[in-house]
């Protein structure tokens, strides 16, 4: 059952009704909400999933007394505790009403709200009149960010005006662009992943005809994964590193390891859920993707994690002007005791780039401080790095040839 707890996260592959794993959280909401709020949302939008294309959408407001504009910003979260964010998505309120995702084209007036919400660059006040309030508990799962209390909304307006960056102004009004060509400019121009997962989900990116909304979930692989491809294609044109470069981070019980390598790029990623840890119990279990030369046919095994992990290695690469081959360990230990969301992946990798890198003169040096550096023994997990072993023996006939 670890094995197939792993692969689901919460997402019900065994076929239960709800999650035994993802229940035992939701007594820690601590909040009462009250039918009528004018509170700012971080800003932040949610639109779910099930119905579609009958969903419900609305906004997360803030009732805590926490700063709103880091209740939603994962890149202030890196590095600190579980208890923290905890305490800032108990008090996010999630406001619903149902709406078909075709609408983002043409909105109601809540639903433009909705858009005005996912607009803005800072937090934003709103009012929202609620008809039910659901229970206290939070929403958990592996993908998504938790959240506190949802209620159905009956009545929503924004009280002041958003604050819109020029480029998503400009991003959002090009109306002929496609998504991925629009993701990588907005990467490009300092916009976060976060942003933009806001403005795809809400129906504001794409062709005019094409938009529409998308599921937070969906949103935020979808964003991961083109803005990927998009700069996998540059960097495949750009000079292979001709060194071994290894980064190292860990943050809310999840360690990782980074190793560039001179090579043609691929990337290979190893998740090791150890013994006793969130979604593993008696045994260690471990899972491997990969990918050759950018070519990915199918959704990955490691789910969300592998696209949010691959993303700021691309960011780093494509920063510098250089291709490589890229392998990241991830080794998830039990202090890792509730599901955050992938962006523990995003953030714990790319503040693994932002580190001084080790430098090694071959691969073998760099995979020998890794295994020192894991709890997990290396014979479990390190033959199943197949990129890495061809890596190896490539590296292993050119020296032969070159001796």
């Amino acid at each position: 059952m670890s094995r197939l707890c792993v692969r689901c996260k919460g997402n019900l592959l065994c076929g239960r009704s709800k999650c035994p794993i993802t229940e035992r959280f939701r007594f820690l909401s601590r909040y009462e909400v009250r039918d009528h709020l004018i509170d700012p949302t971080p800003p932040s939008v949610f639109v779910g999933r099930y119905g579609y294309p009958a969903v419900n959408a609305g906004p997360l407001i803030s009732i805590t007394d926490a700063p709103p504009e880091i209740t939603d910003n994962p890149g202030e979260w890196a590095g600190g505790r579980i208890e923290d964010v905890l305490r800032f998505r108990t008090g996010l309120v999630r406001g619903n009403f149902r709406v078909n995702v075709e609408e983002a084209r043409d909105p109601g007036r809540m639903l433009q709200y909705v858009q005005e919400i996912a607009l803005s660059g800072s937090p934003i006040d709103v009012e929202a009149k609620f008809s039910k309030i659901g229970n206290n508990s939070m929403r958990f799962d592996d993908t998504l960010a938790p959240h506190g209390i949802s209620g159905t909304v009956k009545d929503l307006r924004v009280v002041d005006n958003p604050k819109v960056p020029h480029k998503v102004e400009r991003a959002v009004g090009d109306t002929d662009a496609r998504v991925s060509e629009i993701t990588a400019e907005l990467l490009d121009n300092g916009v976060s992943t976060y942003h933009i997962q806001r403005l795809l989900t809400a129906g504001l990116l794409g062709k005019k005809r094409d938009r529409r909304l998308v599921p937070t979930r969906w949103a935020v692989t979808a964003v991961h994964d083109t803005a990927g491809k998009e700069l996998i294609a540059r960097i495949m044109m750009y000079d292979q590193i001709n060194e071994f470069l290894l980064f190292s981070y860990e943050h809310f019980g999840n360690h990782f390891e980074v190793l560039l390598m001179p090579a043609p790029y691929f990337f290979e990623i190893v998740e090791i859920w150890t013994k006793n840890s969130l979604w593993s119990s008696g045994s260690a279990v471990i899972e491997v993707d990969r990918e050759r030369r950018g070519v990915k046919k199918t959704y990955s095994v490691l789910g969300g994690g592998y696209y949010a992990g691959r993303l700021p290695v691309l960011e780093y690469l494509n920063e510098r002007k250089k291709q490589a081959g890229a392998m990241v360990v991830r080794e998830i230990h039990p202090s890792y005791w509730a599901p955050l969301g992938v962006w523990v992946v995003e953030e714990g990798v790319r503040n693994a780039m932002k580190s001084k890198p080790e430098i090694f003169e071959n691969v073998d040096q760099a995979v020998e401080r890794i295994k020192n550096r894991i709890r997990t023994p290396f014979q479990k997990w390190l033959p199943r790095l197949s990129m890495l072993r061809e890596f190896k023996e490539q590296r292993s006939i050119y020296d032969f040839l070159n001796g």
